[in-house]
């Protein structure tokens, strides 16, 4: 059994006779989780047939982790004071709440943002870090407007990335979101500097062949349909955070340099009605109870579908706009 860092938060339950535990977690520590699992399964390589040999009906199962994306966008353009106040309230609520449960959230900046943060001469960013919380690069790059050349692709993830370097310091901005191309996303993401990525989504699946995309995946299918469905596709492979060492598959490989944080559900409020409702169109979907009922249901079926010998992951996106004062009862209800 690996030994863990100190884990932020835990709800034990039983469930048919099994003890499931679910970590409410950010992505910076499930990174270091990751780091040192990786780590003892190298050291232990030469233990494997003794371990197998072992009675295996004592093992205790590991936990399945819950992590949040809270995106601050990078189609905010000029930030004007108001705009900026606003998020950083929203974000102080769900901080609020979220401290009540003693869960950590994530929380992954553009560049608009972080600029806002100087400008208006308030580091809220490090405000999210000194509260316990996890702070990210946002990366709202690739798809149609991507380059063709890796190494420009690295120079603009290096630029959004020293942005919030500045204001969190590098050892608290390990993870970037965004950025699926055609290029080779992975070793672009790790040579700028990040040593994991969440948000994984259908763009991409751009730098692989067709041969390790869902059947029917074709670039058109990515750009016009499949571009922001959660990845890999299959919910029962999705829920592993794998390492790699390229973007040319999903599959994890030995010398992984990058820990991919799959595992997403999609945004909260969408999960009732489902991402092909007309209020998507519209960005108009409310969040309700029903939506955290569907994810109680999603994670009864993960739990039984699930290698408990694995981490496991499940993650939500919650946009700004979801986090207000009239959403307390279902945000509440969530956690």
């Amino acid at each position: 059994m690996n030994k863990f860092r100190a884990i932020i938060f835990a709800i034990t339950l039983v469930i048919a006779s099994a003890i499931i535990i679910f970590v409410f977690t950010n992505h910076f520590n499930l990174n270091l989780n990751l780091k040192e699992q990786n780590q003892s399964s190298q050291n232990n390589e030469n233990e494997e047939e003794t371990n197998t040999n072992q009675n295996n009906s004592g093992d205790q199962e590991l936990p399945i982790y819950i992590t949040t994306m809270t995106h601050y966008e990078g189609g905010w353009k000029n930030i004007d004071k108001g705009f900026f106040d606003r998020i950083i309230e929203r974000s102080e609520f769900f901080m609020d709440l979220a401290d009540e449960y003693n869960a950590k959230l994530t929380f992954e900046s553009e560049k608009p943002f972080a600029i806002a943060c100087r400008e208006y001469n308030r580091n809220f960013l490090k405000e999210i870090v000194e509260r316990g919380h996890g702070v990210g690069t946002h990366f709202d790059y690739g798809f149609k407007n991507s380059t063709n050349d890796l190494n420009q692709y690295i120079k603009l993830a290096k630029k959004n990335k020293a942005l919030i370097d500045k204001l969190v310091g590098k050892k608290n901005n390990l993870g970037i979101s965004g950025g699926g191309t055609s290029l080779d996303w992975v070793t672009g993401m790790y040579k700028a500097g990040f040593s994991y990525a969440d948000g994984i989504v259908g763009v991409h699946y751009l730098s692989m062949p067709e041969s390790a995309r869902p059947a029917g995946w074709d670039d058109d299918y990515i750009y016009e349909t499949g571009y922001h469905y959660e990845a890999p596709l299959n919910l029962n492979d999705r829920i592993y955070p794998r390492w790699l060492a390229d973007a040319n598959d999903f599959q994890e490989d030995a010398n992984g340099k990058l820990a991919v944080m799959t595992g997403d559900l999609g945004r909260l409020s969408l999960m009732a009605e489902g991402r092909n409702a007309d209020c998507v169109k519209t960005d108009s979907c409310p969040l309700t109870k029903e939506d955290v009922d569907v994810v109680i249901s999603e994670i009864k079926k993960i739990i039984k579908m699930r290698d408990p010998q694995k981490f496991t992951k499940i993650g939500f996106y919650f946009a700004t706009n979801d986090l207000v004062e009239e959403n307390e009862d279902v945000l509440r209800y969530f956690f």
